[in-house]
């Protein structure tokens, strides 16, 4: 296949059986969201804000890309950037993984460092900062921005099903909230016969009306409620604690050759609940795997 530019080769990822987890009339399947150019989800996200922000005439040629981030989306948002042509300035605590920090700089983007007892809040109050320093300056905005659902409606989750046309469960894992939001817009609009599970870190009860908990579960589980989210929307919360989303992740590349991160570790578990429910022989379940696990060879995942 030859493309125009690599934004070409976003999406159109694979669904593979997990064999351990397909039996008894079961089939489940993982769509691998980590073969996307820069590694992960993400991607779709940062590319459809940036060419609806381009269609809308809300930035030029000419405006600084800016995004606190210091997960996947600050590597997303840096490879689309150049892609693009925009120079780009991400900011992150001065103790995210150097990792990261290295994805996004390979990437040509400028990394600004905030001090770590600010955490993620501050690394925002930086990035609004520089946009007003800045004055012709964007900032994405994953949490809030409609663009980042409408990628997973029209790509994700049409992809799916033209792949997979029967499908009784999707599970994901929450993050921004947007691939959940996009899933279940297109479920019901095709009026599908499908459910959407929640995946969340144990003792993180936000989506409830209660309180956050500490995790390891490094990309879902926020602190808040995130502003694309309508908790309406999905069928069903399952909490993973960081010991089973760990396991999970490392037995999808023991016994299956998938190699995927931390929370798609959890999204496998929840995969797993579903899956040995009586009710689902003879069903399809889709898990979504956000990104590839080579992104946490560093981490304590793979110690």
């Amino acid at each position: 296949m030859i493309y125009n530019d690599i934004l070409e080769t976003v999406g159109r990822t694979p669904l593979v059986k997990i064999g351990y987890l397909s039996e008894r009339g079961r089939s489940v399947y993982g769509k691998l969201e980590g073969l996307n150019p820069s590694g992960s989800v993400k991607d779709r996200a940062a590319a459809q804000i940036l060419r609806d922000a381009l269609n809308n005439r809300r930035i030029t040629e000419n405006t600084v890309i800016i995004e606190a981030s210091a997960g996947n989306f600050a590597v997303s948002v840096a490879m689309c950037s150049a892609a693009m042509g925009f120079d780009c300035k991400i900011i992150m605590p001065e103790n995210v993984n150097p990792q990261r920090i290295a994805n996004v700089r390979a990437y040509g983007a400028d990394v600004v460092l905030t001090p770590k007892v600010e955490g993620l809040s501050g690394a925002v109050k930086k990035a609004e900062s520089l946009k007003e320093e800045i004055g012709d300056a964007f900032i994405m905005g994953q949490f809030s921005n409609k663009s980042a659902t409408d990628a997973h409606f029209a790509g994700t989750a049409k992809e799916i099903f033209m792949d997979l046309p029967s499908v009784k469960w999707i599970v994901a894992g929450l993050g921004s909230g947007a691939t959940v939001v996009g899933l279940t817009r297109y479920i019901v609009a095709k009026r599908l016969d499908c459910n959407v599970c929640v995946v969340m870190p144990e003792g993180n009860e936000i989506l409830e009306g209660g309180e956050a908990a500490a995790h390891k579960i490094q990309g879902i589980g926020a602190g808040f409620v995130p502003k694309v989210l309508d908790t309406s929307v999905y069928d069903e919360v399952i909490a993973v604690s960081d010991e089973d989303a760990f396991a999970a992740a490392r037995e999808a590349g023991k016994s299956e050759g998938v190699l995927v991160g931390i929370s798609s570790g959890a999204a496998l578990f929840g995969a797993m609940q579903v899956a040995k429910r009586p009710e689902y022989t003879g069903k399809n379940i889709v898990v979504l795997f956000p990104d590839t696990g080579d992104r946490y060879l560093s981490t304590t995942l793979f110690e």
